[in-house]
């Protein structure tokens, strides 16, 4: 059984409110993070880390290092990609995945709502607690599901200027399928970190969502933002200077597992239907900006 099976069989069993399960969630992801981190004898190590990349099929030839640099499991989880095996789609209409994962869901924001799994919708206003979420009204989402074999980096998927994040403290509770099919608004209550790039065809908001065993979440555009502290209150920054990226750029880390919600403005977008439900790779394209549905997908 696991650790975070554990901790919640041990809250179900008595009775703790949601407010103090938050509490312990919390403090046991950072010490759970901790734990990834701290180096341990050469042949303990490399050990721990040759099970754990067989246990989840892990491919070390699209790393740009070798088992032998890694010092920590968490220099595994935040492994860098050989750009080799992950190339950016060359269409300059194109969006890509911002990560390695598996797309749980992705359609229309319809009645404000989002869809959670079968039969689980959640609200967009409760996702982005910020007048902001009103440009994503009708728009479009796509949600992709990070396991623990992923790498842990994420990359822009459009080319644009960042003008801005919303931090929303939370939850860290699971996002495995067995707690998304089963916790109703699971993505509402998780803390979550909402970056916002304005493109040629209108803004998209990266939506990256805490889970069990997330240390923190940090970025490459904000070296202020880091989740998860031990003192937490929601912020929201519109910076005076937009910054510029560009589409597979290195946006942001999680220290241990995630979800990626992607949510782009009303008819701005085309999804691929080919990757529904499945795996998708950095760099792959998912869709098509407005100016390039003349393109076939």
């Amino acid at each position: 059984m696991s650790i975070q099976q554990n901790v919640y069989d041990w809250i179900a069993r008595k009775g703790v409110a949601l407010s103090e399960a938050k509490q312990i969630q919390n403090i046991l992801s950072k010490l759970y993070s901790l734990m990834w981190r701290i180096p341990t004898p050469v042949t303990v190590q490399q050990s721990l880390l040759k099970n754990y990349i067989v246990h989840f099929n892990i491919s070390l030839e699209e790393s740009s290092l070798g088992i032998e640099d890694f010092k920590t499991l968490h220099d595994l989880f935040t492994r860098q990609f050989n750009p080799k095996y992950r190339p950016i789609h060359r269409d300059e209409q194109a969006i890509i995945s911002p990560v390695d994962g598996t797309i749980q869901n992705q359609g229309t924001i319809a009645d404000g709502r989002l869809i959670q799994a079968k039969g689980i919708r959640y609200s967009l206003s409760q996702l982005i607690p910020s007048p902001l979420h009103a440009k994503f009204q009708d728009g479009q989402f796509l949600t992709i599901y990070l396991s623990p074999g992923d790498a842990h980096q994420l990359f822009s998927p459009v080319d644009g200027d960042i003008v801005g994040y919303t931090y929303v403290p939370g939850s860290l509770f699971s996002l495995s399928e067995r707690y998304v099919n089963q916790i109703h608004g699971l993505y509402t209550l998780n803390e979550r970190l909402i970056t916002y790039i304005e493109t040629a065809y209108g803004w998209v908001a990266v939506v990256k969502i805490g889970a069990f065993g997330v240390g923190s979440i940090t970025t490459t555009y904000d070296a202020t933002i880091r989740t998860n502290r031990w003192f937490r209150k929601p912020k929201e920054m519109i910076y005076a200077s937009p910054i510029s990226i560009a589409r597979g750029d290195h946006l942001a880390t999680f220290h241990i597992g995630s979800t990626v919600v992607l949510l782009f403005q009303k008819e701005r977008v085309r999804f691929s239907e080919a990757f529904k439900g499945g795996k998708i790779k950095y760099g792959q394209r998912i869709g098509l900006s407005q100016k390039g549905f003349i393109h076939t997908l």
